[in-house]
């Protein structure tokens, strides 16, 4: 199985997320971030199931949310980029490879 690996900024993205879901109400964040880890192991045990949506990255929508993991399959690697928010320009991923 391959290493997951994420990058400083998805976890700047994470942070972010779960704080803004906080704010919005008790546990959602916590929510937020329970969908988000299923959504990983899927990623982790199926990477190539995700089309290629921009170049080699590819994408996963949260359940429930509206994010989705921008994410690199390597030959060791699945390089987490990026958890964006749907509504956020897609080409922000380019300045973080």
């Amino acid at each position: 199985m391959k290493r997951l690996v994420f990058s400083k900024d998805s976890n700047y993205d994470l942070r972010d997320a779960v704080d803004f879901y906080d704010s919005k109400q008790s546990g959602l964040g916590e929510r937020f971030f329970s969908n988000l880890s299923e959504k990983i192991e899927k990623i982790k045990s199926n990477p190539l199931h995700y089309a290629i949506r921009y170049k080699e990255v590819r994408c996963a929508k949260i359940d429930n949310f509206p994010f989705m993991v921008h994410f690199i399959v390597s030959d060791d690697d699945i390089i987490i980029i990026g958890i964006i928010h749907t509504s956020r320009n897609p080409q922000l991923w380019k300045e973080r490879k």
